[in-house]
């Protein structure tokens, strides 16, 4: 079994506009930020699951469940 954690950060896991940044939102850092990310954890968590043969693939997270002032 592959356990993994999952960094998700910013609103929506980095996927709405950034609005707090000076001169705005830029987009292709952010989603290119966020492919990274997602990249790193989750796809190697499954590559390790094959090249071990892992019978399972166990992802954990934490994110704010709730929609918090100043988010």
């Amino acid at each position: 079994m592959v356990f993994a954690t999952v960094h998700v950060v910013g609103n929506e896991n980095d996927l709405v506009p950034w609005s707090r940044l000076p001169g705005g939102d830029r987009p292709q850092e952010r989603l290119a930020e966020f492919e990274a990310r997602k990249a790193a954890w989750i796809d190697n968590a499954f590559s390790v699951a094959r090249r071990t043969h892992a019978p399972g693939v166990l992802l954990m997270m934490q994110a704010e469940p709730t929609d918090t002032p100043g988010s």
